[in-house]
C-alpha cells in the first residue's frame, strides 16, 4: 500500500519540515494520517464520511498508518460483511 506526502508546506518549508500529512485509498477511499493542532505530536486520521479526527493513540508515523488501516476496517467491516451475505441470498435464490 503506497502512502503519499500530503502536507501543505510553506513557502521554503518542503525539505526543511517533517511532513506533517500522508494519506492513501483503498478503491475510491481515502484514508489521511495527519497531526493535528489539537493532539500535539500524536498522529489523528480521517476518512469521510466514516470519521474524522480520531485519535490513533502514537506518536509513531508507521504505527499510525496500521491504526489507520484498522480503524477503516472496523468501520467498513459490518457493510462487507453485509454484502456478502446479501450476494450469497441473490445467488441462492438465482440457483432455485
Amino acid at each position: 500500500m503506497e502512502w503519499k506526502d500530503e502536507t501543505s508546506y510553506g513557502r521554503g518549508e518542503r525539505g526543511k519540515v517533517e511532513p506533517r500529512t500522508w494519506a492513501t485509498y483503498v478503491g475510491r477511499v481515502r484514508i489521511v494520517v495527519t497531526k493535528h493542532l489539537r493532539h500535539g505530536d500524536e498522529w489523528v486520521s480521517h476518512c469521510h464520511p466514516l470519521y474524522n479526527k480520531v485519535p490513533l493513540g502514537t506518536t509513531s508515523l508507521e504505527i499510525a498508518k496500521i491504526v489507520a488501516l484498522e480503524k477503516f476496517l472496523q468501520k467498513v467491516g459490518p457493510f462487507v460483511h453485509a454484502s456478502q451475505m446479501v450476494k450469497a441470498l441473490l445467488l441462492d435464490e438465482e440457483e432455485e
